[in-house]
């Protein structure tokens, strides 16, 4: 519209083509944010798409849903995401199986008893009756439960690390979080008044701006915009990851 307007202004000498160059330049790089913009929302459909079976998902959301951080406090938050985390879970069960592994190799290490019937029908050694029979493992199976201990010892090293690594997590994602919240509504306070762009359109209009006046000020109110819109996203998608256990 400035663009527009200017071009007339300028053709009736009412402005020179310094402030005309200055719109154009700024209409460009609108265009040229706009037009990027759009080929990103364009393959993070074609990404959707992908992960849903090659099928298109009709995407029109512009606001996000109302979300926060848990009611619940941070710790009983921690303690509900490692029992729901599938690394802690796995690593449980691993430790759990290399525990009965051991259990296993000594019961190998065991005596064992056998009992039988024998018929020899042989002449000389003519035997019909029970015969009992005892094999004593002595070294065979010792290096087996030693290296079943050192299995699951090493799982629960695995699992301590996974305990480890899910509760920094949610401790970075929470503080930054809280962090992100607090900054969001300093911005929602500053950008309450929807009035200011209406009163800089006013005050071009009416000459008391000139053009690069305008758009220094038109800038800097659509910079803090920007910046809120990325914030917000960033919010969400620690959000985000604070709830995965919980889809």
């Amino acid at each position: 519209q400035l663009s527009d307007i200017y071009i007339h202004r300028l053709e009736a000498g009412d402005v020179g083509i310094v402030d005309v160059n200055k719109i154009r330049l700024e209409l460009l790089n609108t265009q040229t944010a706009y037009d990027l913009n759009a080929q990103d929302i364009q393959s993070r459909l074609n990404e959707l798409r992908q992960l849903n079976g090659g099928e298109p998902i009709s995407f029109e959301a512009t606001e996000y849903p109302q979300e926060s951080l848990p009611a619940t406090d941070r710790e009983a938050w921690k303690t509900e995401m490692l029992a729901r985390s599938a690394d802690v879970q796995a690593a449980v069960h691993r430790e759990s199986a290399a525990k009965q592994a051991i259990g296993v190799q000594q019961t190998n290490g065991l005596p064992k008893f056998d009992i039988g019937f024998k018929r020899d029908t042989e002449p000389s050694t003519p035997y019909n009756g029970v015969v009992v029979g005892i094999s004593i493992p002595l070294f065979s199976n010792r290096h087996q439960v030693k290296r079943a201990r050192a299995e699951w010892q090493a799982a629960g090293a695995r699992r301590e690390l996974a305990v480890t690594t899910e509760t920094a997590a949610v401790d970075r994602l929470w503080e930054e979080a809280e962090t992100l919240r607090g900054v969001l509504q300093s911005y929602e306070r500053e950008l309450r008044d929807s009035e200011t762009i209406e009163l800089l359109r006013l005050a071009l209009d009416g000459g008391e701006l000139s053009m690069i006046n305008y758009l220094g000020e038109i800038s800097v109110l659509y910079d803090m915009r920007t910046t809120y819109i990325e914030l917000q996203a960033r919010y969400r998608k620690a959000l985000a990851q604070l709830n995965k256990g919980m889809l």
